[in-house]
C-alpha cells in the first residue's frame, strides 16, 4: 500500500490506539452475548457513536487517521503495539493480576518507530 498524504486533523498515534482498545473491547463484548443481527448491529453503531464522543473524535477523522497510519506499516506497528498492551494490562487488571492499571507511556509525535 502506498504511503498516503497526512490528514489536516491527523489524531496521534495514542489517541488511535485508544480509539481501537474501546473498538476492540467492544467487539469483545458483542460477542459474548446472544443478540440478533439487527440488534447487535444497532448496538454497534450505538456504542462506536459513544467511544468517538468519549475520544472527542468524529467517526471521520478517526478513519482518515487510522487509514494514514495503515499506510505506513511502521507506524501502525506502534499503534498496534500500543493496543496489545493496553488490552493485556486490561486482561490482567480483570483477572486481578494487577492491583491498578498500568500506564502505557504516551510516545511523542516525533518519536523514532521501532525497528523490524
Amino acid at each position: 500500500m502506498d504511503t498516503i498524504a497526512q490528514p489536516a486533523n491527523l489524531l496521534s498515534r495514542e489517541s488511535v490506539a485508544q480509539v481501537l482498545v474501546d473498538l476492540h473491547l467492544l467487539e469483545a463484548a458483542m460477542q459474548a452475548k446472544v443478540h440478533s443481527a439487527d440488534s447487535s448491529k444497532a448496538l454497534f453503531v450505538g456504542y462506536n457513536r459513544f467511544i468517538f464522543e468519549k475520544h472527542g473524535v468524529d467517526s471521520e477523522q478517526f478513519v482518515r487517521s487510522f487509514d494514514y497510519y495503515l499506510s505506513n506499516s511502521l507506524q501502525m506497528d506502534t499503534i498496534m503495539g500500543l493496543v496489545m498492551e493496553e488490552l493485556s494490562n486490561q486482561e490482567a487488571l480483570s483477572r486481578g493480576k494487577l492491583k491498578e492499571p498500568v500506564e502505557v507511556m504516551p510516545l511523542p509525535e516525533n518519536a523514532p518507530l521501532p525497528l523490524k
